[in-house]
């Protein structure tokens, strides 16, 4: 029986025909995009993520990751996507750090900012004097409440 039999066979009794499935569409994803990072992702399969979901879904104590996003001048497009891809995440214990030095020009966003901040207890929101980059990260350590502390940028998807 040749190696990548051998393998198949293994995946197939461990891990399901669905992982076997997407193990063979990877592979032959590879062959014909040898440079195409997006043949380079191995996703949760959908009972993973369901799984990683549910195992926090009861209340269990677990420590929260603060997520800390400077923002400057965002577009809300971004806004919204990076803020939905935050809140889609399978561990639900994050905190999610908006620290908005914007301007004037873009005091709509703000407010966008601001009642996303209303709506989920999560994520907290300030409005700081722009210090550029490196100041305004250091703004948002320093609000950041969580054990662990991520960056993310605001155009981040």
């Amino acid at each position: 029986m040749s190696d990548l039999a051998r393998r198949s066979a293994a995946t197939l009794k461990e891990q399901g025909a669905e992982q076997l499935w997407r193990d063979v569409t990877f592979r032959v994803g590879l062959a014909f995009h040898h440079d195409s990072w997006q043949h380079r992702a191995d996703l949760p399969l959908r009972r993973e993520l369901k799984a990683q979901r549910a195992e926090y879904a009861d209340g269990k104590p677990g420590p929260v990751v603060s997520v800390v996003v400077p923002l400057y001048n965002t577009p809300e497009k971004f806004f919204g996507q990076m803020l939905a891809s935050v809140q889609k995440q399978t561990y639900s214990h994050w905190q999610l750090v908006l620290v908005d030095a914007s301007d004037a020009a873009h005091a709509a966003f703000s407010t966008h900012a601001s009642k996303a901040a209303a709506k989920d207890p999560r994520i907290l929101y300030k409005k700081v004097e722009n210090g550029g980059i490196a100041a305004n990260t250091t703004a948002g350590f320093a609000l950041a409440t969580g054990t662990y502390i991520a960056l993310l940028d605001h155009d981040d998807v």
